[in-house]
């Protein structure tokens, strides 16, 4: 089994990537490595990608879609990680929303690996949503057929678990 390291050096440190992913020597009592490099959460755009790609500083490639630059940004780092047989494993620390926007990318990218999801300590995380099932069930997402993403946010749980104290999106916060 193959393990994964994550982030293992500075975003910005191409350097280090690279070292990080230098094959043993062939003195090393090492042998070959048996654990992937993933990165990405902290890159932007198209460019920060593919100069890492470039120098061959990743195994399995992290973009989080809502900072990279959107959802067509994303699909863009896809073709070109596919192009040089890089897998995709997207950060993903949104919302119910952003994690089904999040599904829809990975299931049109023929290099998509796994989803990454951080909510499973939110007890309320579903009914943020007017999906009317589990966004997450047993490991998958399945995609909702309605327009859009297929599912829209529930204003009315929203309001009920924001933070007290907090304004709610257009709506003035207290004085």
């Amino acid at each position: 089994m193959r393990t994964c390291t994550r982030e293992r050096s500075p975003p910005r440190s191409w350097r280090g990537r690279s070292r990080s992913r230098r094959p043993p020597s062939p003195r090393s009592r090492a042998g070959p490595r048996s654990r992937s490099t993933c990165t990405g959460e902290n890159l932007y755009r198209l460019d920060g990608f593919a100069a890492l790609i470039d120098r061959g500083g990743v195994d399995i490639l992290a973009p989080d879609i809502q900072k990279v630059g959107g959802l067509g940004d994303t699909r863009r780092i896809a073709a070109y990680s596919d192009v040089h047989s890089r897998p995709l494993a997207p950060h993903n620390i949104a919302g119910p929303i952003g994690t089904l926007a999040s599904a829809h990318v990975c299931a049109s990218i023929p290099n998509f690996l796994a989803l990454e999801w951080h909510a499973a300590s939110v007890p309320f995380f579903d009914e943020l949503v007017t999906l009317g099932r589990s966004v997450i069930a047993d490991g998958y997402v399945m995609l909702p057929d309605g327009p859009g993403i297929g599912a829209e946010l529930d204003l009315d749980a929203c309001r009920r678990y924001a933070r007290p104290g907090e304004p709610f999106f257009d709506e003035p916060g207290p004085s």
